[in-house]
């Protein structure tokens, strides 16, 4: 299939950073293209001093690789006792696993530059009001002070089941739309 799309609109999501998906559901509809499941592509953007909240993903991996400028990681994975940062120079990646809490933060006074590599394909699924329907990533509202006080359980990772069955119910959507 011979096509060209251009890559626009990025979007501000529940993370409080910019994404322009470039290969996935959302933008294979875009394009109307067969929608790609088995991975995504997207490029983001953090301005200087921004930072996400502290996030975690239950069921992708996702790559982070530094396109330019400097990107400090804060994560807690399974293997870790507690949190740590990690600071991701241009042309590094970090590799984050499902479960992993995970925070990005742009240290500097220049814009980072980020693509992000995730398997299977990262799914963020809103409704024509706005309404977020099904997000791969859950956003917390909490400090990693907090979370490290909580023993690193919360609720939202509880039922992994559910979160499959709800990403699958998205994806099907995402198919028939």
């Amino acid at each position: 299939m011979n096509k060209i799309y251009r890559i626009e609109n990025g979007v501000v999501v529940p993370d409080g950073t910019t994404v322009y998906e470039i290969i996935g559901p959302i933008q294979s509809k875009l394009a109307r293209l067969p929608i790609i499941d088995a991975e995504s592509l997207a490029y983001g953007e953090l301005d200087p001093g921004e930072k996400s909240h502290v996030h975690v993903h239950p069921i992708i991996t996702h790559l982070t690789w530094v396109v330019s400028g400097t990107l400090t990681v804060g994560m807690k994975d399974a293997a870790s006792n507690d949190m740590y940062y990690i600071e991701v120079k241009e042309r590094e990646t970090v590799l984050t696993q499902p479960g992993t809490f995970f925070q990005l933060i742009n240290n500097s006074d220049k814009q980072c530059q980020v693509l992000y590599i995730v398997a299977p394909a990262f799914i963020f699924e809103v409704n024509e009001q706005g309404e977020v329907l099904y997000n791969d990533q859950i956003v917390l509202d909490l400090s990693w002070d907090q979370l490290r006080q909580q023993h690193w359980q919360i609720p939202e990772l509880q039922d992994i089941a559910k979160i499959t069955a709800a990403r699958e119910a998205s994806l099907q959507r995402l198919k028939q739309k």
